[in-house]
């Protein structure tokens, strides 16, 4: 019986995690190949830097990554933001979680994994955090993100558009 579990990441997690990040950036570059380039080399080697990592197990950040491991390997993970009071007066003070990555090793995926995540975001996070939004943002074409954050009850609450010139 396998054991899995989710944890905050630790300094020796940075390659698990690094490698994770590169399927993300590979998976934005088949979703939206106009935005995004299949990076190479030195590109490749810098698209997760270690000081942003170290940043997010800084406790007094308000960015943050938890893993998932299965027997102490590391499957998956999501990184995520605190956020709290807008600063613009016609904007009601909130308090949020918005969720900046959420990766799942393609061998693991659709195993209930990313579910797992969002619910202990939801679950565990949000609690500690008085928090009462989750919140995202994602690539329009990735229809298989659109179509998991659906299933688990997220709405649509914002449009962003764009034009390319």
């Amino acid at each position: 019986m396998s054991k899995n579990v989710i944890e905050a990441a630790k300094p020796e997690d940075y390659k698990d995690i690094f490698n994770l990040f590169l399927e993300i950036h590979d998976t934005l570059v088949e979703c939206n190949p106009k935005k995004f380039k299949k990076l190479e080399g030195e590109e490749r080697e810098n698209c997760f830097p270690k000081e942003i990592f170290d940043y997010c197990l800084d406790p007094n950040s308000h960015r943050f990554i938890d893993v998932y491991k299965i027997d102490g390997k590391i499957v998956g993970f999501v990184d995520y933001l605190v956020l709290e009071d807008s600063p613009y007066p016609g904007i009601n003070t909130w308090k949020g979680i918005f969720i900046g990555n959420i990766a799942i090793k393609k061998e693991y995926r659709r195993q209930g994994i990313g579910t797992e995540l969002i619910h202990y975001i939801r679950d565990v996070k949000c609690r500690e955090n008085n928090v009462t939004e989750i919140g995202l943002e994602m690539e329009a074409k990735n229809i298989n993100a659109l179509n998991f954050y659906k299933k688990l009850g997220m709405v649509e609450s914002r449009i962003k558009f764009s034009m390319s010139l």
